[in-house]
């Protein structure tokens, strides 16, 4: 037998980056994000009322939360994002309230769909595009569970019609979920949603590596557009960490912070862990495609 040739790899492209959208906080895209870093401001706020469901009004849970310092234990301060503006028409998603996306995936597919009409003309629909979203799991799913498991613990069949008790208990927990909202638990969805309203034909999925989930996208993203597979790649990262779940779990490692504003990255000073939600979104194509229009940066 003869021993395959090895494969020569595609030179590496230079990209630009042709679209951008973000939401951080209470920044609610770029132009109030540049304001905030001239002025020195951020986008921390006290934890939005409803966010925690019955938690929220747990004292013992806010207790359970170990802090950095001496800071008030009834305060939870972050940079929470309350509420996401969505064009359903436009996304064409579900209006019913029973049917509502978590809030996970509307910020991250507003946010993209914001990145792609800052493009204009650069990416058209139906084009050759890739979509590639890195992000972790929600863990507001958890809280679905949950209700499923407090459904069959009290023994209530499927079609069986809930006393009133019942449906205040279960509510307690988590609002009821139909199968459409429920599958917004899905990640890979935030990219198939966007590929599907834009009619792109590029691949579309989401990346789950931690920290490092946009970062690999970045790698996937040159790769497709150095060997010609797209001709524009999308890429997003979006963090609602500010769930009690999400919180609960990153406080076993690391204290909450007590801070009324975010430090800065590597601040001596800093102690604990400020949250910190948002979703980010670029548009990228090769440079030597870009031509006379608008390019925000090199890659």
């Amino acid at each position: 037998s003869v021993a395959a040739a090895p494969r020569t790899p595609a030179p590496k492209a230079q990209l630009g980056i042709v679209g951008m959208a973000a939401r951080f906080g209470t920044l609610t895209d770029l132009r109030e994000l540049e304001r905030a870093i001239h002025d020195g401001g951020d986008g921390a706020c006290a934890l939005p009322a409803k966010r925690w469901r019955f938690l929220g009004a747990d004292s013992a849970f806010r207790a359970s939360l170990p802090r950095a310092g001496d800071g008030d234990e009834s305060s939870v301060r972050g940079c929470f994002v309350g509420a996401v503006n969505v064009d359903y028409r436009r996304l064409k998603l579900p209006l019913l309230p029973e049917d509502q996306l978590q809030p996970q995936q509307l910020l991250a597919l507003s946010t993209i769909d914001r990145a792609l009409l800052d493009c204009g003309d650069a990416v058209a629909k139906g084009g050759r595009v890739g979509v590639l979203v890195g992000l972790g799991t929600d863990m507001e799913l958890y809280r679905h569970r949950a209700r499923v498991a407090l459904r069959e613990r009290l023994a209530i069949a499927p079609n069986e019609e809930l006393t009133p008790e019942q449906s205040a208990l279960l509510s307690y927990v988590n609002d009821v979920s139909t199968s459409t909202s429920y599958t917004s638990n899905i990640g890979n969805i935030i990219a198939t949603r966007i590929a599907s309203v834009w009619g792109f034909t590029g691949p579309a999925l989401t990346v789950t590596q931690g920290s490092n989930s946009v970062f690999r996208c970045l790698e996937l993203a040159q790769a497709m557009l150095s060997t010609g597979e797209v001709d524009a790649v999308v890429v997003a990262g979006v963090d609602m960490c500010g769930s009690a779940e999400a919180l609960y779990t990153k406080t076993r490692r690391v204290p909450l912070a007590t801070a009324e504003r975010p430090p800065t990255s590597f601040e001596q000073d800093a102690e604990g862990f400020f949250p910190g939600e948002g979703a980010g979104a670029l548009v990228l194509k090769r440079l030597a495609d870009c031509g006379s229009g608008r390019v925000y940066a090199r890659v």
